[in-house]
């Protein structure tokens, strides 16, 4: 159907088909919506449309005959649907009617009456009609969707109990039997719990600040704090009452069996309701305040079996009828508490401590009989509690979730179940709990409310709001003797409806279906099975969708990679989606599960197989010539360690060389130096000897003396260049720095030295360290023996790896003849070749004393090492 007409799909091509009146004249423009039944096509064209065909008629295309009729007016057509007992109702100007079939079968469209279970919308103004799978009439009208069931019982959807506008244009049930409504200003909405009903206000004029239902009557009361109103709703009616003479904001409302109150935070009023009025003046019979700890006095509350107020703060308290306040301390504040049939009372505090009395409501004296504390089985951060039908008691905390707990004959507690935001919790904190008749618990969080059934042993969660798109602040729930549930949210009232989950249909099974995959930035085709991948795009995104909309939210997901290193199964997530990054070349299968916590289906799961490539480097040919490639470089490694096994061996004989160079050197200048210092001495000695206590003598002593401190000193040099401790070069220029200065005090010469800040650490060998030292040695000995000098310069310079050594005096320099390359003294010749035998340069300068220059390479030092 199409602005253009009728068409039919034949052998891949569209053919328009011809549709005439009676007269002749062509009717197949502007069509709008239709069905098909008995053969025929149904078809209501556009009401939009302002010209002809007229807007809003009734065309009927007999498919076998290929004729047409269409309707006369009035009245204006607006939609038809079948129903189950095979009637034709049409969505009419006139109110829905019924199409007489034998006319039609005449080529007339007339109308007769309708059913009598659907007598009540015969003068509604529908334009769209529907059948669900339940045998149910929906209709869109302007003051909501109408919903007549297969026994004629009428239901309102509008927008005071959730439709986000009343006007839609199109309704539609899917396989789990969800119902859709499409409208114009808001687009799509769902209705998945039929039970479940939304109101910002209870009644026009009155918004709810509490709620109280219990399990022993159906009437239900509410509570208007701003306006103090006070409302009540039953079967068989709803009546308003006004608190007028109240100067407090009252919040709370608690009938009893005999006695009804009112509360606010800090006091209370009992007060009986025997005035048939509609303003009640509530009899002031108790009023308090705390003072202790500054913290709300009222605040859970519930009446006893006798009618008696209990209410909790730091204490648990009840209010009896003589007026007497009895309590009990409970050393911290309490959210809620909760009582069995048997006057057990359970109070559990933000201590993490959970009280247990026995109740004895005919004896003030002892009202509260304390039995048991417990502390050790008590969660983290305790909010909330309550006993279920089948005698376990629950606990939500403020940021842990659920634990339900079994009490045994001797009040003994066993953890039994405990339930999170990972198992289907809408939010893991609990502020409030409630558990109905029928045994199922209600857990009220800041994101919404929750329901916990008992299904097959196992405790199932369904998430009401977030199920039905209500997102409030859920305080807390009552339930009525009927089973309706009552609701009190931070924006309004919700109920639901003793039916309050529809089950899925039998042949339903949810089933998982990949929506994107990703390779690198390409998206992959779904449909190519098993794929490979480059190793260039070893990074994979996938995502996927369950197409179930009954909770649709509370869906987790868990999955493995097949292949990889970790092959475990993630924790379950509402992520529908996945991403592995630089995944190695191999094959993979992803496998992914669905679980759904309100235990409407079994876990179902998808896999998808695939496979990164290898890079060109790990195929086989590549291997191939990586074996032969190692096969010619283990021969030159052969080769390599022949000649460095070689190599060693000439370095090892060059080390022994050098060795016995060394020993040579060292045996040399303890001849020299030692060897003739001992040789005088022993002179000396024998001198003295022949020569006893004379002046000769004792000169002889004295030279004895001071050549045994100078053998003492060249030893203690040997010593120094021979230890491989100070084979750095800041050893070698902080000792030779420390002999320059002692050397020059002892000898009353000014010494002043320049030396560097930053040392690098470069290793000099005991060859460099000893030649530097003694022509550093030798020419101070030079200074002070023939310079006639006052001061010294001593100076050390590191540049370009290279060292320099600077020694200058202010004495009377040296004879011109001694000033050549070749010219001076033997002290002079032997400092030159010292300094040449280790690659340095000598250099000597004459005038305003003498400045001798020592450079000399560093490189060439380390590679002494």
């Amino acid at each position: 159907m199409a602005d253009e007409g009728l068409f039919r799909l034949k052998n891949n091509q569209f053919e328009k088909i011809e549709l005439k009146d009676e007269k002749g004249i062509d009717i197949g423009k502007y069509f709008g919506k239709g069905c098909e039944i008995d053969n025929k096509l149904f078809i209501v064209t556009d009401p939009a449309i302002a010209f002809y065909p007229s807007p809003s008629y009734l065309i009927v295309y007999d498919l076998a005959t290929g004729k047409a009729c269409i309707s006369k007016k009035p009245p204006e057509i607006y939609a038809v649907a079948e129903s189950p007992q095979k009637d034709i109702l049409a969505a009419t100007s006139d109110g829905v009617k019924k199409i007489d079939k034998d006319k039609l079968r005449q080529g007339i469209i007339a109308f007769t009456s309708l059913p009598a279970k659907y007598q009540s919308v015969q003068n509604k103004i529908a334009n769209y009609l529907y059948f669900d799978r339940e045998q149910n009439l929906w209709l869109t009208l302007s003051e909501g969707i109408c919903k007549i069931d297969p026994h004629g019982a009428t239901k309102i959807f509008s927008v005071g109990n959730g439709l986000p506008v009343n006007l839609h244009y199109s309704i539609f049930q899917d396989k789990e039997r969800i119902m859709w409504f499409v409208n114009e200003q808001t687009g799509i909405s769902k209705l998945s719990n039929e039970q479940v009903e939304f109101y910002t206000q209870v009644r026009p004029g009155f918004s709810a600040s509490d709620l109280y239902a219990d399990s022993r009557s159906d009437t239900v009361w509410f509570v208007d704090q701003v306006q103090k109103k006070l409302l009540s709703i039953s079967p068989d009616g709803s009546k308003e009452f006004l608190i007028s003479n109240s100067s407090r904001w009252l919040s709370r409302f608690i009938p009893g069996t005999n006695k009804n109150y009112l509360a606010g935070d800090f006091e209370i009023y009992q007060y009986d309701n025997t005035n048939a009025g509609t303003a009640v003046n509530p009899r002031l019979v108790y009023s308090f305040r705390d003072s202790v700890h500054g913290v709300p006095m009222v605040n859970n509350s519930l009446p006893d079996d006798h009618g008696n107020l209990l209410f909790t703060n730091d204490k648990i308290n009840v209010v009896l009828g003589d007026r007497q306040l009895v309590s009990y301390p409970l050393g911290y504040f309490a959210d809620q508490f909760v009582m069995d049939s048997n006057n057990h009372l359970w109070a559990i505090t933000r201590q993490n401590k959970l009280f247990l009395f026995q109740l004895h409501p005919g004896n003030a004296s002892r009202y509260f009989e304390f039995l048991k504390l417990y502390t050790k089985e008590v969660p983290g951060g305790p909010r909330s509690i309550a006993l279920d039908k089948q005698g376990n008691l629950w606990i939500g905390t403020r940021t842990l979730g659920l634990f339900c707990f079994s009490v045994d004959e001797k009040f003994g507690l066993t953890l039994r179940s405990h339930v999170d935001t990972k198992t289907g919790l809408s939010d893991n904190c609990i502020i409030n709990l409630h558990a109905d008749q029928e045994g199922n618990v209600w857990a009220c969080s800041p994101v919404g409310l929750d329901k916990l059934q008992l299904k097959n042993n196992k405790w199932v969660v369904e998430n009401i709001t977030r199920g039905n798109n209500i997102y409030q602040n859920v305080v807390k729930v009552q339930t009525t003797r009927s089973g309706e549930h009552w609701v009190l949210t931070s924006a309004g009232i919700i109920r639901i409806g003793p039916a309050a989950v529809t089950a899925p249909p039998v042949n339903f099974k949810a089933s998982i279906l990949f929506t994107e995959i990703k390779a690198g930035k390409d998206t992959l085709d779904l449909l190519v099975k098993k794929p490979a991948f480059s190793y260039r795009k070893n990074d994979l995104f996938f995502q996927w969708a369950v197409p179930s909309f009954v909770d649709e939210k509370q869906i987790r997901f868990s999955y493995k990679l097949q292949g990889s290193t970790a092959n475990d199964w993630s924790e379950p997530s509402p992520d529908a989606m996945v991403r592995f990054v630089n995944l190695a070349p191999g094959k993979y299968v992803l496998h992914i599960k669905a679980i759904f916590p309100n235990g409407l289906y079994p876990e179902t799961g998808a896999v998808y197989s695939f496979e990164i490539l290898a890079p060109w480097w790990q195929t086989w040919w590549f291997r191939v010539l990586v074996i032969i490639a190692a096969g010619v470089g283990v021969a030159l490694l052969v080769r390599s360690y022949v000649r460095r096994k070689l190599e060693k061996q000439r370095l090892l004989l060059e080390k022994r060389q050098a060795i016995e160079k060394e020993r040579s050197r060292i045996a040399s200048d303890m001849h020299d130096d030692l060897g003739a210092g001992l040789s005088t001495i022993r002179f000396l000695s024998e001198k003295v000897k022949r020569n006893p206590a004379t002046d000769v003598t004792k000169k002889e002593i004295e030279k004895i003396a001071g050549i045994s401190v100078e053998l003492v000193e060249n030893m203690n040099e040997i010593i120094w260049a021979m230890n491989e401790k100070n084979d750095t070069l800041e050893d070698l220029l902080f000792y030779t720095r420390s002999y320059a200065k002692e050397y020059c005090e002892e000898n009353q010469l000014h010494c002043a030295v320049d030396f560097p800040e930053n040392i690098p650490p470069v290793f000099v060998s005991g060859e460099l360290r000893r030649n530097i030292f003694l022509t550093v040695k030798e020419s101070l000995h030079n200074i002070v023996k023939y310079a006639g000098a006052t001061q010294v310069e001593f100076g050390i310079r590191i540049d370009d790896d290279h060292l320099t050594v600077i020694i200058k005096d202010n004495g009377r320099g040296l004879a011109p003849a001694h000033t050549g390359a070749t010219s001076g003294g033997n002290g002079l010749r032997n400092m030159r070749r010292r300094i040449e035998s280790i690659g340095g340069n000598f250099v000597l300068l004459n005038g305003m004393g003498v400045t001798i220059e020592m450079r000399v390479p560093l490189n060439r030092a380390s590679l002494g090492h």
